[in-house]
């Protein structure tokens, strides 16, 4: 008896003892696979690329927890040796395809990407039911990689025989974009120019709003007024322009005798990643639908191109416009400025820009 309790004593002991290493050599994985990660990220922020045409990819923060877990059951379950740990990670990361596509590779200390970012760019407007015979007063553009919203300001004083402000602008920015990413200060200036133009050729106000995704992989965009741009990586919104208004329902606007400026505008500057949906529109859109709305849909119509969600999204926004029942961004915004329960869809022009990063 004393000797058969001794020997399941042993295969205990033996047991933990494997169950210790196993759970050991899988702490030792996760800590690796952390480390890479953070080194990666860590160079590529640091923006120490070897090629200005590259753009950096990463996978998603849910697709990591996810690689770390098959990392850990891989070793754990298979017992792998200490010194192959850094195979399997290779290994995972390579069937997981967060290295391969599109490549990256360290080389000399700088992360390189082998495939630049892919932009898949959708537009789509509905002009104010008001505004049918001439189109409303938004206007938008989509050229390379930047893109931009000019929401008319409808109660600006406007001159007969006079194109707008807003389609001016549009115009004029577009007309000196070319096909490569633009940085914010490069965006001030063009916007800059084409107001000073619109001052003395065109009629009304305009909101105005402009983003680019440069050759280092970020977004940057220059927002003058209430529309907005916003980022959504994994079903939510990591990040979106601020507005900037004189006082409530009062946004700061480009005119001829206004004092706003392209200047006083405030600034995005965040890194995109594959994956990332990026979503612009004047406030047509986002005083009808809610970011979370938003999310919902892009989620919905994953597989459908960047020009089908832009008007799948105007349209949901302009039936909402509609709804006198609806509890919309922009009725929420009215109750805390002194205006309770208020409710009900905004009538308004409608622009959506939607771009898929990949």
């Amino acid at each position: 008896e004393e000797k058969r309790l001794q020997k399941e004593q042993e295969e205990k002991q033996k047991l933990q003892e494997e169950v210790r290493r196993s759970s050991i050599k899988a702490e030792q994985a996760a800590r690796l696979l952390l480390t890479y990660r953070l080194e990666l990220e860590k160079r590529i922020k640091e923006r120490n690329l070897k090629s200005e045409s590259s753009v950096p990819f990463f996978v998603g923060e849910s697709q990591d927890k996810d690689i770390a877990s098959t990392v850990e059951e891989v070793v754990a379950d298979e017992k792998v040796p200490e010194e192959e740990v850094t195979l399997v990670v290779d290994e995972v990361l390579e069937q997981k395809g967060a290295i391969s596509d599109p490549k990256i590779t360290i080389d000399d200390g700088a992360v390189v990407a082998e495939s630049p970012v892919q932009l898949d760019m959708g537009s789509f407007v509905i002009p104010h039911p008001d505004k049918v015979s001439f189109g409303g007063e938004d206007a938008v553009f989509v050229k390379g990689s930047t893109f931009g919203v000019f929401d008319g300001v409808t109660g600006a004083e406007k001159l007969e025989g006079m194109p707008l402000y807003s389609k001016t602008m549009k115009t004029e920015m577009e007309s000196r974009i070319g096909e490569k990413g633009l940085t914010i200060d490069e965006i001030t200036d063009i916007m800059t120019t084409a107001a000073e133009i619109a001052d003395s050729d065109a009629t009304g106000a305009t909101t105005a709003i402009v983003a680019s995704i440069t050759d280092d992989g970020y977004l940057q965009a220059l927002n003058l007024g209430d529309s907005m741009c916003c980022v959504i990586r994994d079903n939510e919104v990591i990040a979106r322009s601020e507005n900037i208004v004189h006082f409530f329902n009062c946004p700061y606007q480009l005119c001829e005798y206004g004092e706003d400026r392209p200047v006083h505008g405030t600034k995005l500057d965040v890194p995109i990643l594959s994956g990332d949906m990026i979503v612009m529109g004047s406030d047509g859109l986002f005083d009808n639908i809610s970011e979370k709305t938003i999310c919902k849909a892009i989620r919905d119509l994953k597989y459908e191109s960047s020009e089908f969600i832009s008007e799948y999204l105007a349209y949901m926004a302009q039936e909402i416009s509609f709804d006198e029942e609806a509890v919309t961004p922009n009725a929420l915004e009215w109750r805390k400025n002194g205006i309770p329960n208020c409710v009900g869809g905004k009538l308004d022009d409608i622009s959506c820009i939607v771009i898929r990063c990949s």
